[in-house]
């Protein structure tokens, strides 16, 4: 199954007293249920339906397995992920060695890393940067709310399939059918193994009272994107900055990336019916992207057909022109009529 765990969710797990309920809603008692009841609910993607999606794998000092991420291209050279693939808990940004990112493929990166491409460059948004906690490195649930980041690729991406991905650009609203995809871990528990091939999965936006009690931040879906589960469908470890996708006239255009999970109440289960996943809402922050790429908004977001003909300056120019037209072939009749009279 396509889920995901944010690298944070220790930290917002740490303030769940303060933002989950006081008692558990009756969506909690299902984490008593175990996984053989448990419906897979994802599936394997075909990759002409993502072919934005890359797999990134973020490698640090000690480790020779590469923590795992989803992420967006943008342009031949520019990928959109979660700032939470490189602040996080589990290790300090300085002890990260390298990034590699594979494109137009639905393998995971580890799996090909001869194939991927190395970074140059990595920039977090700056509202995400002031909400981490100085001492510990931990994002706080604040700046989980500007969980976005941009990678800098070091080589240009060649022809292989992929293609880059549009912004949708207006409000996101509960009745839009959106799907997530990822190489996040197929099973409920966390930690968990990724997926070696690009999962995806349908999932619901929603505006239930659900998503403000997991997080307090949430404002009607504007910056971060509130999704409840259903049929165990959702993101989880390994698919954060994985695309919410959307289509539109017949476009997959990018919504959101994932961001983090409601956990279940012993913070061991993610992608639970009932509870919230949250996406970052990409356009909320497109000037910030614009700036950062040197890309105009207007190229990055899908196009937006024209509005009704409106009464503009030039309808009016062209009427006048048509009306003397008009009365001018009307006088030349009425002068020659009476040149044949006279």
């Amino acid at each position: 199954m396509v889920r995901f765990i944010s690298i944070a969710s220790v930290a917002l797990c740490l303030l769940s007293t303060r933002v989950k309920p006081a008692s558990p809603g009756p969506s909690s008692q299902i984490f008593g249920r175990g996984l053989a009841r448990r419906v897979t609910g994802g599936s394997v993607a075909n990759f002409a339906d993502f072919p934005f999606a890359v797999s990134i794998g973020v490698y640090t000092k000690n480790k020779d397995t590469p923590f795992p991420c989803t992420g967006v291209l943008l342009s031949d050279e520019v990928v959109l992920t979660a700032a939470v693939c490189f602040k996080n808990n589990f290790f300090n940004e300085n002890e990260i060695s390298d990034i590699r990112v594979t494109v137009g493929s639905g393998k995971i990166v580890s799996h090909i890393k001869n194939r991927s491409i190395q970074y140059r460059e990595k920039i977090v948004i700056p509202e995400f940067d002031a909400n981490v906690d100085k001492t510990s490195g931990v994002p706080l649930i604040k700046g989980i709310n500007n969980n976005l980041a941009l990678i800098f690729l070091s080589e240009k991406v060649k022809d292989s399939g992929a293609k880059f991905a549009k912004i949708y650009p207006r409000k996101v609203t509960a009745d839009m059918n959106v799907k997530v995809a990822g190489w996040g871990t197929e099973g409920s528990e966390i930690p968990g193994p990724p997926s070696e091939d690009l999962l995806q999965a349908p999932v619901k936006i929603s505006t239930a009272d659900v998503c403000k009690q997991y997080n307090i931040f949430w404002d009607d879906n504007k910056n971060q994107i509130c999704t409840v589960t259903e049929r165990n469908q959702n993101a989880c470890m390994g698919d954060q900055g994985g695309p919410l996708v959307y289509k539109t006239d017949g476009v997959d255009v990018v919504v959101g990336i994932a961001s983090f999970p409601g956990l279940d109440k012993d913070n061991k289960k993610c992608a639970v019916d009932g509870l919230p996943t949250y996406y970052t809402n990409v356009y909320h922050h497109i000037d910030w992207i614009s700036e950062k790429i040197g890309i105009s908004k207007d190229e990055l977001i899908v196009g937006v057909p024209p509005s009704q003909p409106s009464s503009s300056l030039s309808d009016k120019i062209s009427l006048d022109m048509l009306i003397l037209l008009s009365l001018g072939a009307t006088l030349a009749t009425f002068i020659f009529s009476m040149n044949i009279f006279a």
